[in-house]
């Protein structure tokens, strides 16, 4: 048996790839100049889905207990609820 050798793994260079063109489209609509209410939630939407993405696939909550996957989700969407609230 060889050791030191890794599988390629696709999942976590897709939420890598998946994070940037977030980051990228979160950027493009804030350089815009125009915070509609369209607009807001677009990028509150991309926040909620970041966040996520490093929390369950970098951070590796998903093997995590249960607790703390529903403290994550509840904290992201409380998080989404302020922003929502200020924004839209």
């Amino acid at each position: 048996m060889r050791t030191g050798t890794k599988q390629f793994d696709f999942g976590n260079h897709l939420t890598l790839l998946t994070l940037l063109c977030l980051t990228a489209l979160a950027y493009w609509v804030a350089d815009t100049g125009t915070m509609s209410p369209r607009s807001s939630t677009l990028v509150i939407a991309a926040m909620v889905l970041k966040f996520s993405g490093i929390a369950f696939f970098f951070m590796d909550l998903k093997r995590a207990h249960w607790f703390w996957k529903a403290f994550v989700a509840v904290y992201v969407f409380t998080l989404a609820a302020i922003f929502s609230s200020i924004y839209i």
